[in-house]
């Protein structure tokens, strides 16, 4: 035990010192552990990336968010968890049976699984080391730190990389790259099957979303999309290369302001995106989440600015176009949004954000024939889509009164979204328009049923009580 003490406080200490085998006693671990987490990053800001330790300074962070961990002990489980891989790496030097028998220990003997878990009051759980620990379960994210925590201790040449939304790791002996895709229990995926996943990830995440209630599916939404992607895309925007340290770091404190923003903690998320902002992180889809959190909390102007930076980073990354316009769109400035959208589907013509931005546009300069085509093209690039239709079903009726049309897109939007009272929230109110009573409180009701706390469950209940009389008169 005491050997297991002294490694852990080594650890630690290398957050703030160099590696050296310095020596140091249970009151420097003590205190340490006593700075301030914003004392612990400015140190790390400092730091070359390999004086990092990155799997302390992600518990560091988790207990930022779970004040109740006690991290010397999951820094000792990781300890643990090496002193076992060690000694099954034994003498393999062969990278591909490395990763391996790494894959093998943590997603067979030892259980992990990837899942992507909300809890009401908390947020996303699955992106921090100490929950990843806890439960055996993490995204791509939380199960990425942990590999990376692991390597790091077996001196493994170990790197996350990032794509849209998602990230994974890389073995890298700048002979022999192996991609680890954390979510598919480390499968080795080349960059055209990256590629193929992209565009499929709307379909599996529309899957996953069918059983999920509306309140709760829209902390899932930004999974609920193709992006249909070509190499040079990739390479344009800055992705599928190794990230520093640092960028891993920042990684986890923007998940992390996504859950403060959450919560409605919007002061906690705001003091979490300077801390970030801090590290300088030089991964250009880090600078676009920093935009989007500011978004979220309505403050256009640092996302705008945020965004830009992004941009300057990958003048020719489609996302962020349209990110840009997305932002100048909620500004009303629709002709620089079209502009920034024009751009984005130039260089990509498959990618549906952009197609349905510019529907959005058109709708809101009542040109409600070209919003319509947009929105078109929409659902033919990516028919899973269910934001898509879901746009039609609202020019189709609240525009164009085009009822049958709309009640027939609905039925596709409750498909790929059969537990969201949205799609019957809708119907009901043109069954209403339309003089069919009944079938409105049927649609009304079964709306009520889905989300009895929802947004429309006030407005709903004042519907039924006014169409009720009016069906007792029939």
């Amino acid at each position: 035990m005491k050997t297991n003490k002294y490694r852990l406080i080594i650890i630690i200490f290398f957050l703030a010192v160099s590696a050296g085998g310095v020596a140091v006693s249970q009151s420097n671990l003590d205190k340490f552990l006593l700075k301030s987490e914003d004392e612990i990053l400015s140190e790390v800001a400092k730091l070359p990336d390999k004086d990092i330790n990155l799997g302390a300074v992600a518990l560091v962070l988790a207990k930022g968010y779970y004040p109740e961990i006690d991290i010397k002990k999951y820094l000792f489980q990781l300890d643990k968890m090496a002193e076992e891989l060690k000694e099954r790496i034994g003498n393999e030097d062969k990278p591909q049976n490395i990763v391996q028998i790494i894959n093998d220990y943590l997603y067979k003997t030892k259980g992990f699984i990837s899942g992507y878990t909300v809890t009401e009051g908390k947020g996303t759980e699955g992106i921090y080391l100490s929950s990843v620990l806890d439960k055996k379960e993490g995204q791509c994210l939380g199960l990425s730190v942990l590999y990376l925590a692991l390597a790091e201790r077996l001196k493994l040449p170990l790197y996350a990389v990032g794509l849209p939304d998602h990230m994974f790791v890389r073995y890298d002996n700048r002979t022999q790259q192996i991609n680890i895709e954390t979510s598919k229990e480390g499968n080795n995926l080349s960059k055209n099957e990256y590629l193929k996943w992209l565009k499929e990830w709307g379909d599996e995440a529309s899957e996953k979303l069918k059983d999920v209630p509306e309140h709760i599916g829209k902390d899932y939404e930004n999974l609920a999309k193709s992006i249909p992607m070509t190499s040079d895309d990739l390479d344009r925007g800055g992705y599928f290369k190794n990230l520093s340290k640092k960028d891993v770091i920042a990684h986890l404190i923007i998940n992390r302001v996504s859950n403060w923003v959450y919560i409605s903690k919007n002061d906690k998320a705001v003091k979490d995106i300077e801390k970030t902002i801090l590290l300088n992180p030089d991964y250009p889809q880090l600078w676009a989440m920093i935009s989007n959190e500011y978004l979220k909390i309505g403050n256009m102007e640092n996302a705008l600015k945020y965004i830009e930076q992004a941009l300057k980073k990958s003048p020719q990354a489609f996302l962020f176009f349209n990110q840009i316009a997305v932002l100048y769109c909620r500004r009303s400035e629709f002709d620089k949004a079209l502009s920034d959208l024009n751009e984005a589907i130039k260089l990509n013509p498959d990618y549906v954000g952009g197609y349905y931005e510019r529907g959005y546009i058109f709708d809101k300069r009542n040109e409600y024939d070209k919003a319509l085509i947009e929105v078109d093209k929409a659902v033919g690039v990516c028919p899973g889509d269910y934001k898509s239709h879901l746009a039609r079903v609202k020019i189709l009726y609240y525009r164009k009164k085009d009822y049958d049309k709309a009640l027939e897109e609905l039925k596709t939007v409750s498909h790929l979204r059969p537990k969201y009272a949205r799609p019957y929230y809708i119907k009901g109110l043109i069954y209403r328009d339309t003089g069919d009573y009944k079938s409105a409180i049927t649609a009304f009701e079964k709306c009520l049923n889905l989300e009895p706390n929802g947004q429309y469950a006030e407005p709903v209940k004042k519907y039924i009580e006014e169409i009720k009389p009016k069906i007792d008169e029939e």
